[in-house]
């Protein structure tokens, strides 16, 4: 299933929003992209060590620091790159 078809879009954004929200720093989010493993991760917090995985789906797992808060963002099944990496 696409992801743009699915609820793992919505669970995904409202995870990533969530961990926006909990960064008191405004540190850099950055998104990278796997073509052969078609997927994508975001990360939120990169100077934070992954103390947790939770999946969330069977396409998209949360890093969650020591604290519980969500450092990182995998999403799996990812057709092609986000826009936002695309080249022009």
């Amino acid at each position: 299933m696409p992801i743009v078809n699915s609820p793992l879009l919505y669970v995904c954004t409202y995870a990533l929003l969530s961990a926006a929200h909990q960064s008191t720093e405004g540190g850099n989010v950055k998104i990278a992209y796997d073509p052969k493993a078609k997927a994508a991760y975001i990360t939120i917090a990169g100077d934070s060590p992954i103390a947790a995985t939770k999946p969330v789906t069977d396409d998209c797992n949360l890093d969650l620091d020591i604290d519980g808060n969500v450092i990182g963002v995998e999403l799996l099944g990812i057709e092609s790159p986000p826009k936002i990496l695309r080249k022009s």
